[in-house]
């Protein structure tokens, strides 16, 4: 007798192999599992939100965009969105605070060199991982501009709106489209983030991921493949065991088994092999630097 249901995953997988290069673009399950896979592939192979947490589809399409733009272009839009906050640091509206600084050239010497990186891992063949957290985004009142995060800034600075189905389908289609145009080798790969958002109200909250999967299935037909990790946390682990103690996140548990999942469906048999030694020299190294 089984005691619980097993999501069934996609018949199409990327084959990720030893020679794989990635990007993870998205929210903060998204560095869970691409942390795992940037500890594996290690840095010069892969690119884990080089632009921070990102929480939307359009946040996330802005990123797609600068990636795919010309240096120059990229420098500027780099600069425009500088600012100096009121803790006195210089942030980016285009980035979250892990790349921000106490000067103006510091933070956009951090952030040039992140956007360089992801964009030299994209030279090779690519996995693209997006994960959405949220449909909710926020613009700035005086220029519609969209931010990917607000810095603690006045909040009467910022309209928040929710997306639309077929606007979020319009722009991720767009925006792959082109970007799989200037990167043809790219595999892309999309999921959902388990987090529950209860600022919304958990009734708002499952509307808001109900409109991600549907936009996500919709693009899923003809561009990328879709993993269901939002699927395996609720229907397969089913407990609040498997949630942080702020019964919101993902617990490093269900993290781990997500991971599980995930490399089992996508890795080939060499990368399998590849990822269990590296994982035991990590252990290796990490019990030498508790204990040596």
């Amino acid at each position: 007798m089984d005691f619980r249901t097993i999501v069934s995953l996609p018949e199409r997988a990327p084959r990720i192999s030893p020679a794989t290069h990635a990007v993870i673009l998205g929210s903060c399950f998204a560095e869970g599992v691409g942390g795992k896979l940037g500890e594996i592939l290690g840095d010069e192979q892969c690119s884990v939100n080089p632009f921070g947490v990102l929480y939307n589809p359009r946040s996330i399409c802005q990123t797609l965009r600068l990636l795919i733009a010309d240096e120059q272009e990229v420098q500027q839009q780099l600069e425009s969105s500088l600012f100096e906050g009121r803790d006195g640091l210089w942030h980016s509206w285009l980035f979250s605070g892990n790349y921000s600084a106490l000067s103006r050239g510091d933070a956009l010497e951090k952030m040039t060199t992140s956007v360089m990186h992801a964009r030299a891992v994209l030279q090779e063949k690519t996995l693209l991982m997006l994960t959405f957290g949220t449909d909710h985004f926020y613009t700035l009142k005086d220029s519609g501009f969209v931010v990917a995060n607000c810095h603690k800034e006045i909040p009467q600075t910022f309209e928040e709106q929710e997306d639309k189905v077929d606007d979020i389908v319009a722009a991720l289609k767009s925006s792959l489209a082109d970007f799989v145009l200037k990167f043809p080798q790219t595999e892309i790969l999309m999921t959902i983030s388990p987090y529950r958002y209860k600022k919304y109200g958990f009734h708002t909250s499952q509307l808001s991921k109900s409109r991600l999967l549907l936009a996500v299935d919709e693009v899923s037909k003809t561009i990328g493949t879709y993993f269901p990790a939002y699927e395996i946390l609720l229907d397969e682990l089913r407990d609040y065991r498997f949630y942080a103690p702020d019964m919101l996140h993902p617990s490093v548990q269900a993290v781990d088994y997500i991971w599980q999942r995930f490399s089992e469906w996508a890795f080939t048999p060499e990368m399998a092999a590849f990822a269990a030694q590296k994982s035991k020299e990590i252990k290796q190294k990490n019990h030498r630097t508790l204990h040596g």
